[in-house]
């Protein structure tokens, strides 16, 4: 099988939360393509609340080759949701990574 979008990746980013979705309701929502083994939304450190986005990283690749083969868009908790595989930053403004990732 040929990685044809992207590197193989075992993290997804979620887009376009409800504010109303809880880290177990993501979590559940995607155990059933594999072993979640990490799973966040991100939250505005200053109010405390949802940024609207998160990760969620399985146990195995496939996990998210399978997610990703049913489309970008979904319903989650009555809105639907962006899925992406996530990626390292390095578009300009990343002062943590000088320009140089090493590519094997």
């Amino acid at each position: 099988m040929s990685s044809k979008d992207g590197p193989k990746t075992r993290k997804i980013f979620v887009g376009g939360l409800p504010s109303t979705l809880t880290e177990d309701d993501l979590r559940d929502h995607f155990s059933s393509y594999g072993n979640v083994v990490e799973h966040q939304i991100m939250v505005d450190h200053s109010t405390g609340r949802s940024r609207g986005f998160g990760f969620v990283t399985f146990e195995s690749e496939d996990s998210v080759e399978r997610v990703i083969s049913e489309g970008r868009m979904r319903d989650l908790g009555g809105k639907q949701v962006e899925i992406k595989k996530a990626e390292p930053k390095k578009h300009g403004g990343d002062h943590s990574s000088n320009g140089r990732s090493s590519h094997s």
